[in-house]
């Protein structure tokens, strides 16, 4: 029986939440044969909009639904609460404007073979109908990870399958703070020989990011320095 935990980080969500999370109710729903038990944990951080306050709402309505809230604004934080947060064995990261219930489909046929599941964006015959610029970016990093810590996969951030006993030992060691908590969280998977699967995903942008572009460059070149300091200076294996 596949008991999952879907994690969702929520930031600034007010116009898109509830709707969002009644329609992944619903699709989950209709999918019981795959997920016949699970729970959804709505991880608000650092949003000044009423977010938290819908995410209450429906907790109130749903009895799986669990919200929490960090006092300031980080994806990679969120996550890593949620993943600690979680009671059953098989974590999903989805995202409040993109998830995918056939990656989920998939994704629960292949876990007990593998340790990961990715959704990757790139990976043929993906569709990525995301800007051009934000295809770029994603290409243009991927190369960095290839180039400068042996990355042997095609993306690492986006949606996930994992198993909590494999990776939660994980998630605890991660330092990065910001945009790339989930890119170490992979890159330390990989370090430790876990297996690892990726399947082609399409994704649209539905609406523009939240957050501001020069403070995501920012963040994300202060979790790139960490993770490097740590794979060259400390060693995956040592840091605390």
């Amino acid at each position: 029986m596949n008991k999952i935990s879907v994690i969702i980080p929520v930031y600034n969500e007010e116009k898109f939440l509830e709707k969002s999370i009644e329609k992944i109710i619903t699709r989950i729903e209709k999918n019981k044969k795959f997920i016949p038990a699970y729970e959804i944990l709505l991880i608000e951080n650092g949003s000044n909009d009423k977010s938290f306050q819908i995410g209450k709402r429906l907790e109130k309505r749903y009895q799986f639904i669990k919200t929490f809230h960090l006092n300031y604004a980080s994806y990679g934080q969120a996550i890593k609460m949620g993943i600690l947060k979680a009671k059953n064995k098989i974590i999903i990261i989805f995202n409040v404007d993109f998830w995918n219930i056939n990656f989920l489909k998939k994704g629960l046929k292949l876990i007990n073979g593998s340790d990961i599941i990715v959704g990757s964006k790139t990976l043929i015959p993906s569709k990525d109908q995301r800007p051009q610029y934000r295809r770029l970016t994603t290409y243009f990093f991927n190369f960095i990870l290839k180039m400068v810590f042996n990355f042997p996969g095609t993306d690492t951030h986006g949606l996930k399958i994992m198993k909590k006993n494999k990776i939660l030992p994980l998630a605890r060691k991660c330092a990065t703070y910001n945009e790339l908590f989930d890119t170490e969280l992979i890159l330390r998977a990989c370090k430790e020989k876990l297996i690892l699967i990726e399947i082609p995903i399409d994704i649209k942008e539905t609406r523009p990011s939240r957050y501001n572009n020069l403070k995501r460059f920012g963040n994300i070149i202060k979790d790139l320095y960490l993770i490097f300091r740590i794979k060259y200076l400390n060693g995956f294996y040592y840091h605390r």
